[in-house]
C-alpha cells in the first residue's frame, strides 16, 4: 500500500468505482441478456446454464459492493494481511 495515499483517498476511489455508469450499465445489460436469451431458449438445460450466469453475476456484483464498499475497510484488510492476522 503507497503510503502517499490516505485511506480518506482510497474510500474516495471505492466509492467513484462503485458508482462509474460503464460498471453499473455493463452489469445491467450483462443480466439483461443472459435473462432475454434465457426466455427464449428452447434448452431446458441451457436456460439453466444461463440463469446460473445471472446468479454469478448478481453474486459478483454484490461482492464488490462489500468488498469495495470503503477505502478504509481495504486498508485494514491489507494491514492485517500484510502483518499475518490476516490470510487471503
Amino acid at each position: 500500500m503507497s503510503e502517499d495515499r490516505g485511506a480518506d483517498f482510497l474510500a474516495a476511489d471505492a466509492n467513484r468505482l462503485l458508482e462509474d455508469p460503464v460498471l453499473k450499465d455493463s452489469f445491467k445489460h450483462y443480466e439483461e441478456a443472459l435473462i432475454n436469451r434465457a426466455v427464449f431458449s428452447q434448452d431446458d438445460a441451457e436456460k439453466c446454464r444461463l440463469l446460473d450466469a445471472v446468479h454469478v453475476c448478481r453474486m459478483v456484483k454484490q461482492h464488490l459492493l462489500t468488498t469495495i464498499f470503503d477505502g478504509k475497510r481495504a486498508v485494514k484488510a491489507a494491514d492485517e494481511i500484510a502483518s499475518g492476522e490476516r490470510w487471503l
